[in-house]
C-alpha cells in the first residue's frame, strides 16, 4: 500500500494485521464472563477461505435471518460481505419470510440455528412447499446440536449435500488456537 501524506511522507506501508482477529464474549454455562481470543490474525483471504470453508459465492444471495450480535452470525456477515455476496438480513426472525427471501432473491446460501429450523419446519407443509428453494446449495446450522428428526427432515427436504453443521466454533472446539480469559 502506498502512503501519500505530508505528515508521514511518501512510501510503502508495512503490512499489519490485528491479532487476534476477533474477541468473543461469552458467559458460557458457568455464567462467569469470559473473553475468548481467536488465534487467527485479522486478515481475510477473499476467495480461498470464505468460498472453500463456508461455500459462499460471489454475487449470489446469502440469507442471514438471525441476530448479528451472536458470534457465528457476525462472522457469517463479515465473510459474506468480503466475498461479495448479496446479503439478505431480517429485522427479526419470521419463518415464512425466510422462505420468501430464499425464493425471491434466489438465495443459494443460508445460515440457521436448530431453533429457527424447527420454526420453519412447523409451518404447514403446503406453505413450505409453495416456495421455490431450488437455488439453495448451502444451508449451515450452528449454535446447538440439531435434533436427529429435524436434521433428517431438512436433509430430505434440501439434500444431504446442502445441509452442513458445525458445533462449538465460538469456543474454539473446532479450532485449537483460541485462548479463554476468565473475567
Amino acid at each position: 500500500m502506498k502512503l501519500m501524506s505530508h505528515e508521514y511522507g511518501d512510501g510503502d506501508l508495512e503490512d499489519r494485521a490485528a491479532m487476534p482477529a476477533k474477541a468473543i464474549t461469552s458467559g458460557g454455562s458457568t455464567g462467569r464472563p469470559k473473553l475468548i481470543l481467536g488465534g487467527q490474525p485479522g486478515v481475510f483471504l477473499l476467495i480461498t477461505k470464505a468460498q472453500s470453508t463456508w461455500r459462499m459465492a460471489t454475487g449470489k444471495a446469502a440469507v442471514l435471518p438471525t441476530p448479528l450480535y451472536h458470534t457465528a452470525e457476525f462472522t457469517m456477515l463479515t465473510k459474506a460481505v468480503c466475498v461479495g455476496a448479496h446479503l439478505i438480513l431480517s429485522p427479526r426472525f419470521d419463518a415464512e419470510s425466510v422462505l420468501d427471501q430464499m425464493d425471491r432473491f434466489r438465495a443459494n446460501w443460508a445460515f440457521l440455528v436448530p431453533t429457527t429450523m424447527r420454526r420453519i419446519w412447523k409451518l404447514p407443509e403446503q406453505v413450505r412447499e409453495s416456495y421455490d428453494l431450488s437455488e439453495m446449495k448451502v444451508l449451515w446450522h450452528l449454535a446447538a446440536p440439531c435434533l436427529p428428526w429435524l436434521k433428517e427432515a431438512f436433509i430430505s427436504w434440501f439434500g444431504g449435500d446442502v445441509i452442513i453443521e458445525r458445533y462449538g466454533g465460538a469456543e474454539g472446539q473446532t479450532i485449537p488456537r483460541y485462548r479463554v480469559m476468565n473475567g
